[in-house]
């Protein structure tokens, strides 16, 4: 981390993937990438430009190169403070995934438009499992 730290002190860019404190694993939780960029933003005195949830720049890379309507494209996360609120920066309904990070009480959060406890639960359309695009899994 040190020579992250030299490098964005001599005028690299501090850039961050997310914010996310946390990951869940299968015996609990992790640090994630947001710990880190926390840590490397108390060294430096320098506020990275987050290009993941729940900022829009990815959103609106993908909606792009997709050609997909807003109205017509779910994003789905498993928290509520990082993959829901870039609903908020990206105008899209959304799904919670509630096998992530437990959300905190937060009223100024928004909430998701659905939740489900597993991607099982998500139906997808005929028109959309039979068009003629290749699905990736």
């Amino acid at each position: 981390m040190l020579t992250l730290v030299d490098a964005i002190l001599n005028g690299a860019a501090f850039i961050g993937t997310n914010p996310d404190l946390l990951l869940p694993t299968d015996n609990g939780f992790e640090p994630g990438a947001g710990a880190t960029i926390t840590a490397v933003a108390a060294a430096t005195q320098m506020k990275p430009l987050i290009v993941g949830k729940p900022e829009a720049h990815m959103i609106e890379t993908a909606l792009s190169r997709l050609r997909t309507a807003r109205g017509s494209t779910l994003l789905i996360g498993d928290q509520i403070q990082m993959n829901i609120q870039a609903r908020k920066r990206a105008g899209l309904p959304t799904v919670l995934v509630t096998t992530g990070v437990p959300a905190r009480e937060d009223p100024s959060l928004i909430p998701p438009d659905f939740m489900v406890s597993s991607l099982k639960e998500i139906e997808v359309p005929p028109m959309i499992t039979g068009s003629s695009r290749q699905r990736r899994a």
